[in-house]
């Protein structure tokens, strides 16, 4: 058996890390300015609310409204590393909560006036808590996202992605048949430049 058909969502994340290649090489660009004349923000936190299909039970259109926050840390002028942490209390099918505790590289493209898209691929942990059927399960979970972020003045910025969650070796849980859980969609929330 194929890799690709043992793990489905491996065939979406190849086409992601192909996409955000693909930027890399179009925004590769060398230093203009001396970095002695700009500081760059090394640290930023905010919080966020995003809209999210639940992908359990398995085939469920159900939506799960989350709140979160995030750390990142600028590596480089254009590599950060970042860290989230959501939970997804309310709307559940019988109670389910999610819970994830990721973290990873994001690579921010040019500046286009005060937008600034980025692309992102975090790992980390995933929790499902549904009292209903299994109790809590954890899974290690592969999450590519894309947004962007749009300065609104001083030190603050508003953002805004899509993350599609790859949930590993979740098929069949509970007895269900059927694949893993992938829970995607749209968040959006506020950034505060700390330094």
């Amino acid at each position: 058996m194929l890799i690709s058909e043992r793990l489905p969502g491996l065939r979406a994340a190849r086409w992601i890390a192909a996409l955000v290649f693909c930027f890399i090489a179009a925004s590769a660009h060398t230093q203009v300015v001396p970095s002695a004349t700009k500081q760059r923000h090394l640290l930023s936190v905010g919080g966020e609310y995003a809209n999210v299909r639940a992908g359990y039970p398995y085939g469920s259109i159900q939506r799960l409204w989350e709140i979160g926050g995030f750390v990142d840390y600028g590596m480089v002028r254009a590599i950060s590393i970042e860290g989230d942490i959501r939970h997804l209390p309310t709307n559940g099918f019988y109670q389910e909560t999610q819970d994830n505790y990721l973290a990873g590289p994001k690579y921010t493209i040019s500046k286009f006036g005060r937008l600034r898209p980025y692309a992102q691929f975090l790992i980390g942990l995933g929790r499902l808590k549904d009292p209903s059927i299994t109790g809590t399960d954890n899974f290690f979970v592969l999450a590519p996202g894309a947004g962007a972020s749009f300065h609104l003045s001083g030190r603050w910025s508003a953002r805004g992605g899509y993350e599609y969650q790859m949930w590993q070796n979740s098929a069949n849980m509970g007895g269900q048949h059927g694949s893993n859980i992938t829970p995607n969609g749209v968040h959006v929330g506020l950034v505060f430049s700390v330094f």
